[in-house]
């Protein structure tokens, strides 16, 4: 794949118990995104790859969740090294 990106994203705060990743993985199929969401702790962990105008609509719309009994507290995106991910996928933990 040409063109394409990857980051990862740590969601923090009441992120877990609400439906976040259910949210995320239709998100991330809706915008043909690759990768995985896991939970870790206190912390909801997306690993994504795509294109970089299909990441940019899915951060933003992370920041603008509006999804009952969440609260984004924090919200860190790191640039990673490409890996190649067939699909998106939830886990359950990393």
């Amino acid at each position: 794949m040409t063109n394409v990106i990857r980051k990862i994203v740590y969601l923090t705060g009441a992120v877990q118990g609400v439906g976040m990743r259910p949210y995320i993985y239709n998100l991330a199929l809706s915008l043909d995104l690759k990768g995985k969401v896991c939970n870790a702790a206190t912390t909801v962990i997306i690993d994504i790859i795509g294109s970089k105008h299909s990441l940019e609509k899915f951060i933003n719309e992370l920041k603008n969740i509006n999804l009952a009994g969440s609260n984004i507290e924090k919200l860190d995106i790191i640039d990673a090294n490409y890996l190649y991910y067939e699909d998106f996928k939830i886990e359950r933990h990393t």
